[in-house]
């Protein structure tokens, strides 16, 4: 039997402190008052029998025969009855009270003990759970791993094959570009005795007889030693040169197919004494005439250079001929430097260094072939404007500015660029202008030598609007002082960093590379650069014009 249940059933009640009947309540005892599970009858008188309370689970049975001690009784003495009589309260109230503090004291020592087991069991399933979870996790994550590497593995080998295509493409763009330049010059053969005259009015219903009779007029009045009557030249062909639109606004030019090329010379070198509003020129192909037009500001420089043994300067087809020398627009930076082509686009003084122009080797638009990223660029105006056109997701324009080979058309075909924002532009331009000039300075040892004949001048590009510049054109007095600049520019900044470090032996001497097409027409070794612009810092917002 439990402690306090034989205590509590062994409790005896003083003589004088027992009711007249004591029935025992199934009813819980509440609010701690002991008298509302004992009721007294009033019919019973009262007998000075000492009586004994049992709980009913606890009562002695007839069966057992079991009787409690005395031992276990609960009995007062004389004075401790009567202090407790003086406080008001009946001995037997008081022992109940406390064997019933005993008994929610040994049952808390009990629930505790309890709760300690469950807190034990907790921790040791935490435990077995966080092992297995570690263990679960590591399995994971060394799965994982497992996979990033071979993922990592297929990046990479993805990245050959993408290194390969560019290579590929690299040399299919060279090849085509050849191909183009083989076709132009076959056509110019074919057109080698066509002439253009352009000036003449266009009338409704002309005949090619018409045409003709409009050219042998001006002939007539040409006065060319040898040929004394041009107006009598033999013509193959005359008339006008393309299809009739009804929305022209200018007359289409006459073409005329001489017989024989000493006639058509004649004709040239007697150009002159035609009518002034009438032009004569040679039939050239497109694509030759694009490139004739970047070669006529180097023609004009060293035509007008008085330097004796340069020879006859002249262009013919793709190329310039000095002193029967052939140079292609690959192969102007082997121009002798007795013949400084880029003279007329350069100041310098005492102080400092400005360019502006495309034959200056420090600018974008000047013709040098540089590999960024694995892709050959044959401008640095091409990969500024491409990367541009990448950066606002402009895939249509970026194929077409890839496809050029004119920086100025280039140029003009930026400013076609869907969705371009001159704010995000100015946040990135420092580093495009950094990566496209070192690209430039590590890859050709003609610009890195131009680099560092500039001693310790400062640089700065001639421009008046773009933040690439000083803020004055070249022909302004005051860009020869740098205390009047409004600023260096990214160009003169970068360029001057690039000089220190080449001074300071920090940047290596360019490798060659085989990204870039090996033809006749390709002189230098080339070095690769490869480059990030990914979360690039802004240099500055400004609303000055950095379009370049």
């Amino acid at each position: 039997m439990d402690t306090h249940d034989e205590s509590f059933a062994n409790f005896v009640i003083p003589r004088d402190q027992v009711p007249t009947q004591v029935h025992v309540s199934s009813t819980p005892l509440k609010d701690n008052n002991i008298q509302s599970g004992i009721t007294q009858s009033k019919d019973t008188p009262h007998k000075d029998k000492p009586a004994r309370l049992y709980s009913e689970r606890d009562s002695p049975s007839a069966d057992s025969g079991s009787v409690p001690s005395k031992q276990s009784r609960m009995e007062l003495t004389k004075e401790e009855e009567a202090g407790l009589k003086e406080k008001g309260m009946p001995p037997w109230g008081f022992q109940f009270l406390q064997i019933m503090n005993n008994r929610i004291e040994e049952s808390s020592k009990e629930i505790k003990s309890e709760i300690g087991k469950i807190q034990f069991d907790i921790q040791n399933l935490e435990s077995r759970l966080e092992t297995k979870i570690e263990t679960k996790c590591d399995a994971v994550l060394e799965e994982c791993m497992d996979k990033v590497t071979g993922l990592q593995y297929e990046v990479d080998h993805l990245n050959e094959k993408v290194s390969d295509a560019q290579l590929d493409i690299n040399i299919l763009q060279d090849m085509q570009y050849q191909d183009r330049l083989k076709a132009a010059k076959s056509e110019m053969y074919n057109r080698r005795l066509h002439l253009l005259f352009s000036g003449f009015p266009e009338k409704k219903g002309e005949t090619n007889a018409d045409c003709e009779k409009l050219v042998r007029g001006q002939l007539a009045k040409m006065e060319v030693e040898k040929f004394p009557n041009l107006k009598n030249a033999r013509f193959l062909d005359c008339h006008r040169n393309g299809p009739y639109k009804r929305d022209q606004t200018e007359p289409r030019d006459i073409m005329v197919k001489l017989a024989n090329l000493p006639e058509k010379k004649a004709i040239l070198r007697g150009k002159m004494s035609c009518d002034p509003n009438i032009y004569i020129k040679q039939d050239i192909p497109a694509f030759i005439a694009q490139i004739q037009r970047q070669f006529k500001p180097i023609f004009k420089v060293i035509k007008d250079t008085p330097y004796q043994e340069k020879g006859r300067v002249f262009l013919k087809g793709e190329a310039i001929i000095i002193d029967k020398r052939r140079y292609t627009l690959d192969m102007i930076t082997q121009i002798p430097s007795t013949l400084p082509f880029w003279s007329s686009n350069v100041r310098s003084n005492d102080k400092c260094f400005v360019w502006h122009g495309n034959l200056s080797p420090f600018s974008n638009m000047f013709r040098l072939k540089v590999v960024i990223a694995g892709v050959l660029y044959y401008y640095g105006e091409q990969y500024i404007q491409g990367f541009k056109a990448v950066k606002f997701d402009d895939r249509e324009t970026y194929r077409k500015i890839m496809a050029s080979r004119d920086p100025y058309e280039m140029k003009r075909l930026s400013y076609d660029i869907k969705g371009f924002n001159q704010e995000e532009w100015n946040k990135c331009a420092e580093d495009v202008c950094k990566t496209v000039l070192k690209a430039k300075i590590t890859q050709s040892s003609y610009c890195r030598q131009f680099l560092l004949d500039t001693r310790d001048l400062e640089l700065a590009e001639a421009a008046p609007k773009s933040l690439w510049g000083c803020g004055f054109a070249l022909s302004d007095d005051d860009v020869l002082d740098p205390i009047n600049w409004p600023r260096i520019g990214y160009a003169g900044k970068v360029l001057m960093d690039l000089r220190a470090e080449l001074r300071q032996g920090s940047q290596a001497a360019p490798a060659p590379v085989s990204s870039i097409p090996q033809s006749q027409d390709i002189h230098e070794n080339s070095g690769l650069l490869l480059h990030s612009l990914l979360n690039v810092n802004a240099p500055g917002s400004s609303t000055m014009d950095t379009n370049q």
